[in-house]
């Protein structure tokens, strides 16, 4: 595993880290997303985030959730320093709350030829909260990129298993 070498564990900024696998994920379709190097997400961009949660049922189930970016002042008088590195997402409209083990989960841009990923959800305030924003990590900002560069020494690729197939609509 590759942890950004200037990642603070208390401030969050820079959180990204990259695993290579031993072998390749069976059946897995590779794509690459990544978003514009230097071009940041802007505020009410609108995108898709998704995860994993348990709902009313008590069943674990995959959701996806249409967002848009918040107002970084909003954001910063919540959690404090934002940096150029992070962004946050306002809530989904759909009344789930964004909970810990969805992060890392992603912020997909659908608005242009095909989706284009900006950013990995961070942290919440609080589990379920459906009325505060998520912390997410700016993957168009260029030390970002750098270090994904770095790491793979090559154009950045994700593999997306069909386990956890996101469909958008």
């Amino acid at each position: 595993m590759a942890i950004h070498p200037k990642y603070d564990r208390k401030t969050g900024d820079y959180n990204v880290a990259i695993w290579e696998l031993a072998s390749q994920i069976p059946n897995a379709v590779t794509v690459d997303p990544l978003a514009p190097n230097g071009i940041p997400p802007y505020e009410s961009q609108s995108g898709i985030v998704c995860g994993l949660g348990i709902v009313d049922d008590g069943d674990l189930a995959q959701f996806q959730a249409n967002v848009s970016i918040s107002n970084i002042s909003d954001c910063s008088t919540l959690y404090g320093a934002i940096t150029p590195r992070m962004f946050c997402i306002d809530p989904p409209s759909t009344g789930l709350g964004l909970c810990f083990g969805d992060e890392g989960g992603p912020f997909w841009d659908m608005g242009q030829e095909s989706p284009q990923l900006y950013g990995i959800m961070d942290y919440p305030i609080d589990c379920g909260f459906d009325s505060l924003p998520i912390v997410a990590t700016n993957l168009s900002d260029p030390e970002i990129v750098a270090f994904i560069d770095a790491v793979f020494a090559c154009t950045f690729f994700i593999s997306i298993s069909p386990l956890f197939k996101w469909t958008f609509v």
